[in-house]
């Protein structure tokens, strides 16, 4: 199954396209200045070069309330993802993050980190690809994608 992580932002956004554990495509894309249709384009060719069946896309959750002038941006961002990448699922990271480092850690992945914040999506995705990675967004979609495989396999407890 090939399923697609993507960890939205108005200036970097990290997307990874996974068959599993092993990595298909990964990149930083810089969206600051891209019109709807490019980012549209973008994502449609990216799901029929990849035959991408499930996505995983972070969602936007506001810390401790606050909300900034690019708040609507972002979620209108999101709202292109989910309309044109299949099967979405939005999750906050909290979500994802918690039920991820408890399968990693079952297959022996130690968090140095003492929350789920970067340092743990950069270790996690390094343990779980054994290789590293360019910056902490396509980290944290790699997660999402691998995250994203194991949603629906009844065999695997989250």
């Amino acid at each position: 199954m090939i399923t697609c992580g993507i960890d939205p932002g108005l200036t970097n956004t990290g997307i990874a396209v996974m068959s599993g554990r092993e990595l298909v495509f990964s990149e930083t894309l810089k969206v600051r200045g891209l019109t709807i249709h490019e980012v549209k384009t973008y994502f449609e060719v990216l799901q029929n070069k990849y035959e991408i069946e499930r996505t995983g896309v972070e969602r936007f959750a506001s810390y401790r309330g606050v909300t900034s002038s690019d708040t609507e941006n972002l979620l209108m961002f999101i709202g292109i993802l989910i309309s044109y990448m299949p099967s979405p699922q939005l999750v906050r990271a909290i979500d994802w993050k918690v039920q991820l480092s408890h399968k990693l850690y079952v297959e022996g992945f130690r968090n140095k980190a003492k929350s789920l914040d970067k340092t743990f999506s950069k270790d996690a995705a390094e343990f779980l690809l054994g290789k590293k990675l360019k910056s902490h967004h396509e980290c944290d979609a790699v997660l999402l994608g691998y995250w994203r495989s194991l949603q629906e396999d009844a065999s695997i407890k989250l």
